[in-house]
């Protein structure tokens, strides 16, 4: 049984390491879905979770209204969104300091 779940487990692994979304693949798919949504792109970080884990972060805006969205290296959709006014880009630029 121990076995199984060892395979499982490396199997896993490596196709999370194979199927890894990338900085750029992620920066075009949130600019492809700011022209889709009729927002703005302003800006996109990295942030390293931990160890392990990057996370894309983006700054988008439609008039005054900012949001600060989350991709996971993953899964190339938005995980998260945090949307509101000037405070969001505040938030962002925070995340970074």
């Amino acid at each position: 049984m121990k076995k199984i779940i060892l395979s499982c487990l490396i199997v896993s692994s490596s196709y999370f390491s194979f199927s890894q979304v990338t900085q750029e693949k992620a920066n075009e798919f949130m600019k492809k879905r700011c022209r889709d949504i009729d927002m703005e792109y302003v800006d996109g970080k990295i942030l390293n979770w931990d160890e392990n884990t990057k996370l894309y972060v983006y700054l988008t805006r439609k008039e005054s209204n900012y949001c600060v969205s989350m991709i996971s290296q993953y899964a190339l959709e938005v995980m998260k969104s945090d949307c509101g006014g000037i405070e969001k880009k505040v938030k962002y630029y925070d995340l970074f300091k």
